[in-house]
């Protein structure tokens, strides 16, 4: 039976390495994505959450490196998603906070105390089985994934993107979750939109 191999080829210069970071970037959005549409079930419906966070976490992370490398700085061996973020020109962070104004309604100091709590996302969710319970801003993360996607694509429009991934990305994201607590034994509580009631008057 022949051995199935893939082989990756990777470019060579900082910028060749940047868009290949993005790609695989979306990749795991896609993944991410891809966990979040919920299964059918007998009972109700079932996601790999955990997986969902961690590809939307890594997805994140790997935009915010591409945009690193891109801007001429290498990027730290390391995860968290508000260090990352506070290394970018002054410029690319103030196009980052203006979507994510624009697609949460919070402001600048809400949305720092929000990434900061998110910072070590894919580290905590792939390693969720090790603590005794956590809970975290799922809309918040997404939105922050598609931020960097929207300034990557605005700041470097020759990095192509088939037309299937980025109308995926940008689809409304009001059908992700919104929060997400793990509690202990890895029982998953899921809060969605649809599930706050609005304070609105009818």
């Amino acid at each position: 039976m022949a051995k199935r191999q893939v082989r990756i080829d990777l470019p060579v210069g900082n910028r060749g390495r940047a868009q290949c970071m993005f790609d695989t970037g979306g990749g795991f959005h896609e993944a991410a994505m891809r966990c979040a549409e919920p299964v059918g079930l007998s009972e109700g419906y079932s996601a790999p959450t955990p997986p969902m966070i961690t590809c939307f976490a890594l997805a994140a992370e790997l935009y915010l490196k591409a945009l690193l490398l891109a801007g001429g700085r290498e990027p730290p061996k390391q995860h968290r998603l508000n260090v990352l973020l506070a290394m970018l020109a002054p410029t690319v962070q103030a196009d980052i906070m203006r979507h994510l104004r624009t697609l949460t309604g919070e402001s600048d100091a809400e949305l720092e105390k929000g990434i900061q709590q998110l910072g070590a996302a894919f580290v905590e969710w792939r390693y969720i089985f090790e603590s005794e319970g956590r809970d975290i801003a799922v809309g918040l993360l997404v939105e922050l994934a598609r931020s960097l996607y929207e300034v990557i694509r605005t700041r470097q429009p020759g990095w192509a993107v088939d037309d299937y991934s980025d109308r995926r990305v940008r689809e409304d994201s009001n059908n992700y979750p919104l929060h997400v607590i793990c509690g202990r034994g890895g029982v998953v509580s899921v809060i969605h939109r649809a599930s706050i009631p609005s304070s609105k008057p009818q």
